[in-house]
Parts: structure tokens; sequence; C-alpha cells
């Protein structure tokens, strides 16, 4: 699946960055296994594993790598960005493929000719397109100490150099924020962000478009009528695309006269702005001067209206959640959405009571944002999950695992550089995050995910696995959002505190493999010597798979193709065959299935011809000649003669057709052979015959075919007599 790469930075990430640097220091060593026993519900096979580094990693264990954002193309291979400290401690811009769920070896990536001797660079935000190339955005430092924004495309996962993105007319050189990237099936990638005006010394809505890893066009944003020309600031905080070429933008900005945020919609046609629009607020909204309210998030079906989540102060000046449908840039009616039980009605702390780091939608009909929420008293932020409907949109409180911490139980739905939820088109949704975790000496963390069906269904909350070389108390956690392919399985990634490495905080990626089924549960029927072709289908797993017959055969003559899964050829014999064919995937673990099939193969009729001698039939005798298909076969040739006859009726005479059995002959053939068979007429046939030289008329004589074969074929020929010649 195409992922929208949403970037709103998490209060809750901020803080959990901060609390992981102090515990590193203070952390308890032992090796344990922290593979987590799924619930019997989850619906995924998981597995964790470290990166692959291009180079020796810095030995200093205060400077850790960190992996900014997931991705993944329409099949297997997905690919994970953000930066790693060389042996130098200089910070490189990192680029990981995964194939499969598993991360392969990563790329150093080689930054624009202006880059400085030691640059800082990371790449923050990827998406991919159907055909496995991806594109990435970051910045890194040129030679005047400026930090300038770059792309970088990767395709198959390996990177080509970086290519520095240009400014918008106007703009001050190392004042652009990019915040959203995302890449439809096909066409350009669009980023959005906010980029420093010289003309209006203010940050502005700003948008990028790519082709091919190439910049295509650098723009600002025209902003809403009612702005703030006097302070002129906007900012775009996610992307999506309905389509190759209509996506979705949304953010916000100052309107006049009003010192406070007003959410607005944007719709980018072929890469190209157009002019903002003023998103419009529920009814029990602020109604003064300053209403303060925003957009953070926007998801699009594969057909169908987009949905963005966001805040607005409601007239009581509370925090509420706002969720508006878009359509081609025009924004629907807006709503409030229902909050979980348990959430922060008087907000003490001035936070918005909820905080939203993904949206993704897998209908028409609904969508799924992820992220946090406060707790009544403001003491606590917890996972949440949005469900969207034509309804409306109701939050609903994530269930903690059981050994989530009782003192302090935080966690949030996370996606520094990408969704913290991915919908599967018609299928479900993976949010991904983290929790703190009990253990005797205060807290530790672990990742944390939760499924949502097709039908907006919550499954259950649970921990994530993480690598076998993890410290205990484990300090795991997922923080760069969730990247689904279109066979449904996922990728998701963060850091974790190994005892074996150095530094302690090391990325590792998590493959969450949908169960592996083969999908084919019938075949069609075949005939012998006739050409047969069909396709056996499978599900889940990573979407490559390969083939094979564990048990049992195919019928004589046909194939398997261990590559396409289709079993090809031309029956040599007839009969039902009864095998088991086996399909495996290119996970971790290695998936593989199994179906019991069968196909059935006609057996294919003995050829049969009648013969006489240009049409007549001179004698007491009829010649028919048989053909036997690659097995022996034996049985009756029947001859038959449909003659017409007068029937009385009393005074009428009634004309009806009747068929009356002249002849018959057995015979018997090995296979591949012919032979012509001599008939005997009986009486009937002998008359029929005078009666059709007598009358000079015409008669049919059908041949029947049965035996071995349980086949018959019919064959029609007519017998005439010549008429004599007047003297």
């Amino acid at each position: 699946m195409m992922n929208s790469v949403l970037g709103a930075p998490s209060l809750g990430a901020r803080r959990l960055r901060l609390l992981v640097g102090a515990l590193l220091s203070v952390c308890v060593l032992g090796l344990v296994a922290t593979q987590h026993a799924a619930a019997a519900t989850w619906p995924y096979t998981e597995s964790a594993s470290t990166l692959q580094y291009p180079y020796a990693l810095s030995t200093n264990p205060s400077d850790t790598s960190y992996l900014s954002a997931t991705a993944c193309a329409q099949t297997d291979q997905c690919v994970s960005v953000g930066y790693i400290y060389n042996s130098l401690n200089d910070e490189e811009a990192y680029v990981g493929p995964i194939v499969s769920g598993v991360p392969q070896a990563g790329f150093q990536v080689s930054l624009p000719a202006d880059a400085a001797a030691n640059p800082q660079a990371s790449l923050d935000y990827v998406a991919c397109q159907a055909d496995n190339a991806c594109t990435a955005v970051g910045y890194y430092e040129n030679q005047s100490s400026v930090s300038v924004p770059m792309v970088v495309q990767i395709n198959n996962g390996t990177p080509s150099a970086a290519v520095a993105i240009p400014s918008p007319v106007n703009a001050a050189a190392g004042d652009e924020t990019l915040s959203s990237l995302v890449c439809p099936s096909s066409g350009s990638c669009v980023a959005v962000g906010d980029d420093y005006s010289n003309t209006t010394s203010n940050y502005e809505p700003w948008v990028v478009t790519f082709s091919g890893g190439t910049p295509t066009a650098s723009e600002f944003v025209t902003p809403p009528s009612n702005f703030d020309s006097s302070d002129p600031e906007g900012y775009l905080n996610s992307v999506a695309c309905q389509s190759a070429s209509v996506c979705e933008a949304v953010g916000y900005y100052y309107a006049t006269s009003s010192d406070y945020e007003e959410p607005m919609a944007l719709a980018i046609n072929s890469g190209s702005p157009g002019t903002a629009v003023e998103v419009s607020l529920p009814s029990d909204a602020l109604q003064s001067a300053s209403p303060s309210a925003y957009l953070s998030a926007v998801g699009c079906p594969a057909s169908g209206a987009c949905e963005a989540m966001g805040d607005y102060y409601n007239a009581a000046s509370i925090y509420e959640s706002l969720v508006v449908p878009i359509n081609a840039g025009t924004p629907g009616t807006p709503s409030r959405a229902t909050p979980p039980s348990g959430y922060d009605t008087g907000n003490p702390y001035g936070y918005p009571y909820s905080g939203v780091y993904g949206l993704s939608c897998s209908s028409a009909s609904m969508c799924v944002a992820a992220g946090y929420y406060y707790t009544t008293g403001g003491t606590h932020y917890e996972p949440a999950l949005a469900v969207i409907t034509g309804s409306g949109a109701t939050w609903s409180a994530t269930s903690l695992p059981a050994d989530a911490s009782t003192s302090y139980p935080e966690g949030e739905f996370e996606g520094d550089g990408t969704n913290s939820v991915d919908c599967v088109a018609s299928g479900p949704c993976l949010a991904t995050g983290w929790y703190y975790t009990k253990y005797d000496g205060g807290y530790a963390y672990a990742g944390l995910e939760q499924v949502v069906s097709a039908s907006g269904q919550l499954g259950p909350a649970q921990a994530s696995p993480a690598p076998s070389d993890t410290t205990a108390p484990q300090y795991a956690y997922l923080y760069t959002g969730t990247a689904c392919d279109a066979a449904g399985s996922c990728v998701t990634g963060g850091s974790y505190e190994s005892i074996s490495s150095s530094p302690n905080s090391v990325p590792y990626e998590v493959s969450e493999q949908v169960p592996l089924a083969v999908s084919t549960s019938s075949l069609p029927s075949g005939s012998e010597s006739t050409a047969y072709q069909t396709t056996l289908a499978a599900s889940g797993a990573w979407g490559v798979y390969s083939w094979s017959v564990s048990s049992g055969s195919l019928p004589a003559g046909l194939t398997l193709d261990s590559q396409t899964g289709v079993i090809s050829g031309t029956p040599t014999g007839s009969g039902t065959s009864t095998f088991t064919v086996q399909v495996t995937g290119t996970g971790s673990p290695v998936p593989t299935a199994t179906q019991s099939l069968s196909v059935s193969v006609a057996a294919v009729a003995p050829v049969v011809r009648v013969l006489g001698h240009s049409g007549r039939v001179r004698s007491d005798r009829l010649g028919v000649k048989l053909g036997c298909s690659r097995e022996a076969c034996r049985g009756t040739v029947k001859l038959d003669v449909r003659e017409l006859v007068v029937v009385k009726h009393g005074k009428k005479r009634v004309r009806k057709h009747r068929t009356v059995m002249i002849g018959s002959a057995r015979y018997s053939l090995s296979a591949g052979a012919t032979k012509v068979v001599k008939v005997k007429l009986n009486g009937a046939g002998r008359s029929a015959l005078a009666k059709a030289k007598r009358h000079h008329v015409a008669i049919t004589i059908v041949a029947t075919v049965n035996g071995g074969k349980k086949a018959s074929r019919h064959e029609t020929i007519w017998t005439v007599s010549k008429k004599k010649k007047k003297k």
C-alpha cells in the first residue's frame, strides 16, 4: 500500500527520547529473549531484526543511530531511512532496504557537491510507489553551515546520490522545513511543509513536487482569502493523495485580526498547488476572535473523499478533536469526534486531550486515526484509536498489555516520520507505538501494536517483539510508524537498548506477516490430449511465493511452475489425480501453507467416420473407419437409418420419421490405431437400401461408437442412386 508520511512532532515522543537518554546510563545489563507470545487472535506472524550498517558505527554511547520513517511498495520491498553516526561521530543519512520484512545491508547516502567536509545529514520522510521506487527527503549541511533540504531516489532498495531541493522564490536559505511526503502509485511525489519568506519575514506554506527523485517545482502556497496579511504565517502538516494527480494537504494559518490558528485545506492537482481554503469549525467551536484550531493529519482511500483530523477550542476553551471530510480540495461539514472514555475534560495543563499522529483509510467508508489522549486530571497520556465512518469519528482508549506500568500507564501510537497507522485497501489497519512497562526497579519500555479490522472493530493491543539481545528490563519502543504492502504484511521501526552493541541504543525493525494461505480450493477439469492451464493463488506473507507438490502427483503430462504457480501441459491419460500443493513465502520465519487438490481428466472419445464410395452404398455391407486415441478401446459399432413412413389413423394418413437399427459389429483397437470395420446390414437395412434405389431417394445412416470410452460420435452419409437415362 502507498503510504502517506505524516510528520507532526509528538510531545510524547520528545519526552520519551529525553527519558531514554537518561535511562541508558542506568540500565541493567543481562541477556534475555524478548520475543512476545502473540495473543490467539493476533493476525500476524512476527519477528524483530537489527539493522545492517554500511560501516563501523561510532563508539561513543551518546551518539546513537536513529530511524525516522519506513515505507513499503506494492510487494515485499520496503525501506527505512534516518541517520547513523560513523566512527568519526558524524551524522550521516542512511537508507536501509527491507525485503520480505528482513533488513538488508544498508547504504550511506552520497551528498551534493556543496556538502560540508564533515556534514550533518539525515533523511526524515520516505514514501514508495508501485514499481519499488521510493523517494526520501531530509537535509544536509553545506559548506556555509546552512541546512539544505535534499531528496534521494531509492530504486529496489538502492539510493541514488542526493539532490538539493531548491527554495521557493523569495525564500530565506536554510529555513525550509518539510513535514510530510506522499507518493501515489504513479505520478509525481509531493512534499509539504513551511519555508521562511524574505518578502514577508514569516513562515509560509510550501509545496515541492518530485519526479524520479528530481525536484520539479518548489513554491509557496497562496493562503485563504481571510489570512492576516500583517502576519501571513501558515503551515502544512500532512498530505495524502486521492489519485495519481489529485492530492490533499492540511494544516493551519493565521486569520485576519487573530493571533491564533485556523485550519486550512489545499488541493494539489498534477503537482501544482491551488489556493488554500479555510476549513469551518463545528457549531460548538469558540466564536471569539481567537478560535485556535488546526488540522494535523489527512488520509485518502483508493476512491472517495479524504478525511482530515486535528483539534479545535470549544466554547468552554477546551480542546476537542476535529474531523473534516475533504474532496478535491473542498472541505465538507466539520464535526466533533467522540472522545474516549476517561479523557481529561478540564485540560489542566492546557494540552489538547488528544493528538493525531497518523490517519489512513481502508475504504471510502472506514478510516482510522491513531495517537494519544490525556486521562482525567491530565496526569498521563495514553494511546487511542479513532474509527471514522460515514456517521462520524469515535475515539477508543487502548487497553494496555498486562505488563503495563500501573503507576505510570503512559503510551502513544507514534509516527515521527510516517503514519502511526496504515490500512490495507479493503483490509485491516495496524497501529504501532510504545508504552511503559513495569519492573521491580521502576519502569521500562515496550513496542505497542493494535489491529483494526476492515469493518472497524478494534482488536487487542499487545507488546511487539524486540531483538533477542535487548536488555533486562527491556527498553524497546516503536516510533517510525507503520508501513504495509498490498498483501497486508507490515513493517515498523524503532530503537532498543542492546547488551552487546556499542552504542547501546540500536535501531531495529519489526516484521508483521499476514499468515500465508493457499487461496485456490478447487481446480478445473481437463480433457485427454487437450492443452490444460490454470494458476494457483495464495494470500498473505509478503506476496512473493514459490510452489511445489508436497505429496501425490499431477496428472500425467502436467507440470507445476515453482515461481508462477501455473499448472500446464497436455494430459496423456484419463482419470482423477489427487495431490497436495505447498506454497512457501520469503519472510522470517519462513512461512508455508498447503492445500489438497485434485484434477479430473476426461477420456477422449474414439474418432469414427462412415466410409462409402462417393457417398453410395451398393451392397449389403458398409465400411466404418474407427480411430483410437492413446488408450486401447473396444466396443460396438451400430448403424441406424432414419426413414419416413406413413401410418394410417382411420381415414387419415400420418407421415412420421422412425429410426431403425440396420446393422452392428464389434470392434477392438490398440492405442493410436485405426481400423475399417465392415458392418453387415440386416433385413431392414437391405430393404432400406433397395427402397432408396427403387424410388431414387436419399437415406441417412448414423454410426454410433460405444465402448470402453463410454462416448459416442454420430456421422451422417447420404445414399443415392443414379437415375436411368431415357433412350
